[in-house]
């Protein structure tokens, strides 16, 4: 009867101290190491290259943002198309974003139209939008 309540104490033990280890994240100190060894300890320092306005913002995010924009202009915002969206790099790390945008009018007819955008950085990953232009054909 004695071995058996000791061997629960000992599971219960066990238990306890893989339950605080993985809680915190490291060993529990507290109860003393039956181990004469321990593994040595190392630790990784990974250090990311900071975002800046000129790198965070690319073309694929520029026409992204453009698009959103000029949806927010549309009649039917949940029918547009972007057939052709281009950007190019122009100066202070901003892109001038041009293309074409399908939608329905008022009406409920297809029509398409010309956009154009300038997309800017403004801040740690932020960007600024500026529509220049939206015209029907």
């Amino acid at each position: 009867m004695a071995v058996g309540v000791i061997g629960a104490v000992v599971i219960a033990l066990v238990t306890y101290t893989a339950w605080q280890e993985t809680r915190s994240g490291e060993p529990d100190t507290s109860a003393e190491s039956t181990s004469t060894t321990e593994a040595p300890v190392t630790s990784t320092t990974i250090r990311a290259r900071p975002v800046t306005p000129s790198t965070a913002l690319t073309g694929g995010i520029a026409e992204i943002a453009c698009e959103n924009a000029i949806e927010d202009q549309l009649k039917a915002p949940s029918t547009a198309d972007f057939p052709d969206t281009n950007s190019k790099r122009i100066s202070g790390g901003a892109f001038d974003v041009r293309g074409i945008v399908d939608s329905e009018n008022a009406f409920g007819g297809t029509v398409r139209n010309y956009f154009g955008c300038t997309v800017a950085p403004a801040g740690y990953d932020k960007h600024r939008v500026t529509v220049n232009e939206l015209t029907n054909n």
